[in-house]
């Protein structure tokens, strides 16, 4: 934003320093200056796609799927930052705090010792009244005009699954990774199921004794 002017551009930010920390460094790689008095908010967000600046980016919590046990390669793409517009502190730096939009979910599960060695195919949770959101939609178009990224359009759901590929546990646990929009779990029972390769329902509950944090 410059003066009264606001501007919206996506480019890709290269990471170049950093990777796998709480602090790292970007690159554009394109030779962009920015402006001594301007003010600039930033959204990060994986893949890239030149659309989701006019149409948002649609999320859907529902499809999750979990390669293998303890893996957490498949959040990524539910992971969105934003950060409060920064004034540069040069023509080619800015120091920002990205912000996570969503909230992480592990969850460890202890499988009964007959089904150790079996198959898991999926898990669910679920809890009564619709209070997770399904799908929705990241709407990151106002952070032009110094609003915050808003999630709108949204789809509520009283169970989220997620697919796995077949995970054995190890040593009797399961540990499952779902990324959720935060909902209001205080006070509130949440029912946890896995299903094994013979379809087999395993059931469990936690009990949540606060609302869930971005």
């Amino acid at each position: 934003k410059d003066g009264n002017n606001s501007h919206t551009s996506q480019l890709p930010l290269n990471i170049t320093e950093g990777e796998g920390s709480t602090a790292a460094k970007f690159t554009t790689g394109a030779g962009w200056s920015l402006i001594s008095d301007g003010k600039y908010g930033y959204v990060a967000y994986y893949p890239y796609s030149k659309d989701y600046m006019t149409e948002g980016i649609y999320i859907d919590f529902t499809s999750q799927e979990q390669l293998e046990n303890g893996s957490t390669e498949h959040l990524s793409k539910y992971d969105y930052l934003y950060s409060d517009a920064v004034t540069p502190i040069s023509s080619s730096a800015a120091n920002f705090k990205l912000k996570h939009l969503c909230a992480l979910a592990k969850f460890v599960v202890n499988v009964p010792e007959e089904y150790a060695a079996s198959k898991i195919k999926s898990m669910s949770i679920s809890a009564d009244g619709d209070v997770f959101v399904g799908k929705g939609i990241f709407n990151i178009a106002g952070i032009k005009n110094d609003e915050k990224p808003s999630f709108g359009e949204e789809e509520y759901s009283k169970v989220l699954s997620l697919k796995m590929d077949d995970i054995v546990s190890n040593d009797g646990k399961i540990v499952a990774y779902m990324m959720m929009y935060p909902a209001s779990l205080g006070g509130k029972d949440i029912d946890v199921k896995i299903w094994t390769e013979n379809n087999k329902a395993l059931s469990g509950k936690i009990h949540c004794e606060y609302d869930q944090q971005k």
